[in-house]
């Protein structure tokens, strides 16, 4: 993911805003993911996302835990099938 820093007198509140309830949105769509998931390591991912995201404020390493959870559930689809 590429990011860009931007100063804080260059970005209004609107698109802060914008910015909160993408993120908030996305956050909700994993967590109802996680919820139905039975792998505890897909709930464990979940978890540390939160975190990166809601404590640390750390956007980069939030979509990296979403992209580990993401190949975790392919994986255990791929092993259904087999």
């Amino acid at each position: 993911m590429e990011t860009t820093k931007h100063k804080a007198s260059e970005v209004s509140k609107w698109q802060q805003y914008k910015w909160m309830i993408q993120d908030m949105a996305g956050l909700y769509i994993h967590k109802f993911i996680a919820w139905v998931s039975i792998d505890p390591e897909v709930k464990k991912l979940y978890r540390e996302m939160e975190e990166a995201l809601i404590q640390e404020g750390d956007q980069p390493k939030a979509v990296q835990k979403s992209t580990e959870m993401k190949s975790k559930i392919m994986q255990n689809t791929q092993e259904r099938f087999m």
